[in-house]
């Protein structure tokens, strides 16, 4: 069962980015990690669908907005295990 988690609206309020975590897979072999992406939608009373930003192997968390709401940092670990910042530019 998938989970949404860790909720940003963009300093704008026309977005609202978020985790939702699915699927779980197995590292090196022998320990479990939840795998997670940052999903973005428009914040609207429909929702207007929403879209997956980023779609890497490992743990993707707490999308954070710049205060442009041009650009989205999160945690990712997705270089070997390790947790780093990640930057992601938006477009529209």
């Amino acid at each position: 069962m998938a989970q949404h988690f860790f909720p940003a609206v963009s300093p704008d309020g026309k977005w609202l980015a978020f985790n939702n975590n699915g699927n779980r897979w197995w590292r090196n072999g022998k320990s479990v990690a939840e795998h997670s992406d940052i999903w973005l939608m428009r914040n609207q009373p429909d929702g207007g669908g929403h879209q997956r930003l980023n779609q890497y192997r490992g743990r993707n968390l707490k999308p954070m907005w710049s205060p442009d709401s041009s650009q989205l940092y999160y945690i990712s670990d997705r270089s070997d295990g390790v947790e780093n910042i990640w930057r992601m530019p938006l477009k529209g």
